[in-house]
């Protein structure tokens, strides 16, 4: 892991509680990225790999490689979801396109994908028209529920295999 993370100090000392709960957002710091990359690597080696081939799955891996999370924390915003003080989820936004939303497995199903999409949502520019992100199959339907519309089904050739996803986009 060749980067570092600019202005972690200033960024890092930004906590907030959700709702008097244990709940609590922040930007990511370096410490969390062992745990962000563990939760990544989990859904991409047991989600990803019954919808997509190797290839597809393997090129998910470096999109989502540790460097690409600093990459993305150091030119937009990576938000760390911790429930009890324990990492549950992680999402980033960057230039109004959001990314790399995951929830570790035991925490799905009970609102910590929407606390991390309404989080960095906050963090949208207002001044652009609309918030964007890529849905896998599947992920279409949290999406919906959240007021994002398909704009289209896409495929692209990676690896000589087939990437399918939904273009997603949510007006402000």
């Amino acid at each position: 892991m060749q980067k570092t993370i600019k202005n972690l100090i200033l960024k890092s000392t930004q906590v907030n509680i959700i709702n008097k709960t244990n709940l609590a957002v922040r930007p990511l710091k370096i410490d969390d990225i062992k745990v962000i990359h563990q939760i990544i690597e989990y859904h991409l080696t047991n989600t990803y790999s019954k919808i997509y081939s190797n290839e597809i799955v393997n090129f998910y891996k470096s999109y989502h490689s540790a460097d690409n999370i600093i990459e993305d924390s150091n030119n937009g915003y990576v938000l760390i979801l911790l429930f009890s003080f324990e990492i549950v989820g992680t999402g980033t936004i960057r230039n109004n396109y959001i990314n790399r939303m995951f929830v570790k497995k035991r925490f799905q199903n009970k609102g910590y994908g929407t606390v991390i999409l309404s989080e960095l949502e906050k963090m949208s520019d207002n001044k652009k028209k609309s918030i964007r992100l890529d849905a896998i199959p599947g992920s279409e339907l949290f999406y919906l529920k959240n007021q994002y519309t398909i704009n289209c089904q896409a495929f692209d050739k990676i690896r000589n295999k087939y990437l399918e996803y939904f273009k997603m986009e949510k007006l402000l």
